[in-house]
């Protein structure tokens, strides 16, 4: 049997700045949805679509591209890696002081602080992408290896009907609604397949780019 290779992996720089162009799509999102941008651009004379507003929705519409680039990059790397217990553990730790250095500074007053969202941000759900991520995280080792076993030709099914029963643009999803962790795992099959059965000497960072933006739910 192959040893696959643990902790940090080796690094592709292209993919690298790829994953940091998803970081700004992301960045940009969360800026023109939560900045109060709409608000005051709607109020223009007949909600004209001015340069600024039209700016502003193209900014906004990037996040799922963003998160869908991110994931597949995971997917790519880790289909061949084995997380170890200590990942898993400094991805929480990160998450849980950055937050509670955010409640610290931006609500000085503990008494006005949401103790599920300043404890519990992982397990409570308060941030969807990170629960998510960090549920995709801890079964990574297992889907890595359902998948590694899988011939080409399965595995290229797998993604067929995966896609048909999750994407919400085809026909809203023949299972229904789809959870965010199903449709995570699926991105994840989508960046390993590219990794186990593409050449990998060939892939360029646009391809893993495509794939995300055709995935758009």
């Amino acid at each position: 049997m192959k040893t696959l290779p643990s902790g940090p992996v080796q690094r592709d720089s292209n993919l690298e700045l790829l994953r940091i162009f998803a970081m700004l799509l992301i960045v940009a999102h969360h800026f023109s949805v939560h900045s109060g941008i709409f608000e005051s651009l709607n109020g223009t004379v007949d909600h004209a679509l001015t340069v600024n507003l039209y700016a502003a929705q193209v900014l906004a519409s990037g996040g799922k591209l963003g998160v869908n680039i991110f994931v597949l990059i995971s997917g790519y790397f880790l289909v061949k890696t084995v997380v170890r217990p200590s990942s898993l553990i400094k991805l929480w730790l990160s998450v849980y002081i950055l937050n509670l250095a955010l409640w610290a500074v931006l609500v000085p007053d503990l008494s006005a602080w949401n103790l599920k969202e300043v404890f519990l941000p992982v397990s409570g759900n308060v941030y969807w992408f990170i629960t998510t991520y960090f549920v995709l995280i801890l079964f990574s080792p297992f889907l890595a290896i359902g998948l590694r076993v899988l011939s080409a030709r399965q595995y290229r099914w797998l993604l067929i009907i995966g896609t048909a029963v999750l994407s919400r643009s085809i026909g809203h999803g023949i299972g229904g609604s789809s959870s965010d962790a199903a449709w995570f795992f699926l991105l994840f099959a989508f960046g390993g397949y590219m990794r186990l059965h593409l050449n990998t000497d060939r892939i360029r960072p646009w391809q893993l780019a495509a794939v995300a933006a055709v995935c758009l739910t």
